[in-house]
């Protein structure tokens, strides 16, 4: 090897190397802008792409600094993906002592697909490889792997679908029985479904409504995570509750913004009675905005809705439709 040649080798593995260092000080530093679905999805399928690049500086590493021991080209990619997997699970398991971080086994599988698919993809244009020696070979390989990646990210194509759907929905801005709101629902202690209208309710007469059981636990409700957000131009917030019971039973609303500070005077309170039949509430944008205490509600900014209820001696059911704006 002339010194022309070691020279740039040398300077090719101290970039890779470089970019190794830059994009693991990414991956421990980094943290979604903001703990929305859609963020946290990105971050966590991000672990594809990063990975991915990660392997093929490392096989620019291993390929000039292994040159003279005349490895066969498939060992490289054996050493790579070795080392890949090995930083993989370390960094991951590193996680669990770093605060406002979780260890999940699913980072560091997509890790390690990642790195498997972009080194993939990097044989395919290396002939001297058994597998991709012809056409045919690395056309394989290419498909395989973009069909592998594009699998994987698929949840991120998902989640954008439920994100449009709540768009075409508005103002609409909770539906609890249709499939594009149940990413944003979650029901602790509570039991969401949907089924037929109840009888009585003749103005659902026929259509599917949302059921909820309260269990007897404390404060069992239902959760609206990323509601649409810009609530700006409209004058009220309404929904229904039908009952069934024989006697009234109280439910709370809260309703807040991206700058809440999770202390109850920080957000929109408000305890209803829910009486047997149709009950038919209208909450006025204006009290929405005034209900933090010192500042004013971000209406461009909603980000959750709860509608839950105190302790209750035995479980109840009541019956729900849209939340909606106007």
């Amino acid at each position: 090897m002339t010194k022309t040649s070691t020279g740039n080798a040398s300077r090719y593995t101290f970039l890779a190397l470089l970019g190794i260092g830059l994009l693991l000080w990414l991956l421990a530093a980094g943290r979604p802008p903001r703990a929305t679905l859609i963020w946290t999805e990105s971050y966590g399928l991000g672990h594809i792409p990063l990975f991915g690049v990660i392997a093929v500086l490392m096989l620019v590493v291993s390929r000039n600094l292994f040159a003279s021991r005349n490895w066969q080209p498939v060992n490289h990619y054996i050493f790579v993906i070795t080392i890949t997997a090995i930083i993989s699970v370390v960094s991951e398991w590193l996680q669990q002592y770093v605060p406002d971080r979780d260890a999940q086994i699913g980072d560091a599988l997509n890790n390690i697909l990642g790195a498997v698919c972009f080194l993939a993809l990097a044989a395919a244009w290396q002939r001297d490889l058994h597998i991709t020696s012809t056409l045919v070979g690395r056309r394989i390989v290419v498909v395989s792997s973009v069909v592998v990646l594009l699998a994987a990210l698929s949840p991120l194509a998902k989640l954008g679908w439920h994100y449009g759907m709540r768009a075409a929905a508005f103002p609409v801005i909770a539906d609890f029985d249709s499939s594009w709101q149940q990413p944003f629902l979650s029901s602790p202690r509570a039991d969401l479904s949907s089924v037929m209208s109840p009888p009585g309710w003749t103005e659902k007469a026929g259509q599917a409504v949302s059921v909820m059981r309260f269990h007897s636990a404390p404060w069992p409700g239902v959760i609206i995570s990323e509601p649409y957000p810009d609530w700006r131009g409209f004058e009220n917030l309404r929904f229904d509750v039908f009952s069934g019971l024989g006697r009234p039973v109280p439910v709370v609303l809260h309703v807040s913004d991206v700058l809440h500070n999770d202390e109850r005077k920080d957000r929109f309170n408000r305890i209803f009675t829910v009486n047997p039949g149709l009950n038919e509430y209208t909450i006025s944008i204006g009290d929405l905005r005034r209900a933090p205490a010192g500042r004013e509600m971000q209406l461009s900014q909603v980000s959750r809705m709860v509608l839950f209820t105190r302790p209750p001696q035995e479980s109840f059911e009541i019956y729900l439709s849209d939340m909606w704006l106007e």
